[in-house]
């Protein structure tokens, strides 16, 4: 298995050969095996863990997330509430397509690792559901070891109708396109508001349409 090194603002996937395909930032530290624990389980967990989506809760969740890092304007600024939350941010040159973002532990040490490959709409979006497996999901546990040389492959990913992952993309357009901000810019359109906010456009229409009563 490839080794990967650790950097504070990237993994540096490590060749065969020796070399480094990318290698940017203060080295921080060198995993090859780190347990991916309780922090995204329901990826992994079976089915039925969770028999509905907790709306409410969920939305509360995100307000508190937003207001604990102090960010009251777009676009939400996921590195600082990383910072807050004592999350180091990482972005990864050698995931596979499959994988977008995941939230891993080493011992006390939390990383957010994102796949640098991937656009920034996506990034930010993959991170921002990762947060909200964090946030809200933690108790949950799973059988399967995964490691950063190790990360899910699609085949063992939960499907999108799983509670837990409902939960986790409702979080992450909570957290993206809070209510309290989009009223500011009420009267603009998609495209303007997707820049704004940035994200991409089919998240700002799910986020305007979720939020048209209480808009218009």
């Amino acid at each position: 298995m490839t080794p990967l090194t650790i950097n504070c603002h990237e993994f540096a996937l490590q060749s065969p050969h020796g070399g480094a395909r990318a290698q940017a930032g203060r080295l921080c530290t060198h995993l090859t095996k780190v347990r991916y624990a309780e922090v995204v389980a329901e990826l992994f967990a079976r089915r039925g863990t969770m028999s509905e989506v907790r709306w409410q809760f969920v939305k509360k969740m995100a307000a508190k997330v937003l207001k604990d890092s102090k960010i009251t304007a777009p676009p939400v600024d996921l590195r600082a509430i990383a910072e807050v939350h004592a999350i180091q941010y990482c972005e990864v040159e050698g995931f596979p397509d499959s994988v977008d973002a995941l939230i891993i532990e080493d011992g006390r040490v939390v990383y957010a690792a994102v796949n640098a490959r991937q656009h920034l709409h996506r990034q930010r979006f993959s991170l921002a559901h990762e947060l909200g497996h964090y946030f809200l999901h933690r108790d949950l546990r799973y059988d399967e070891d995964v490691t950063i040389d190790n990360p899910p492959s699609e085949e063992s990913e939960i499907g999108s109708k799983d509670p837990a992952e409902a939960e986790a993309d409702l979080f992450a357009g909570e957290l993206l396109v809070p209510l309290a901000m989009l009223k500011v810019h009420v009267g603009k359109d998609v495209p303007e508001l997707a820049r704004i906010f940035l994200v991409s456009q089919q998240v700002m229409a799910i986020a305007v349409s979720r939020h048209m009563k209480a808009l218009f």
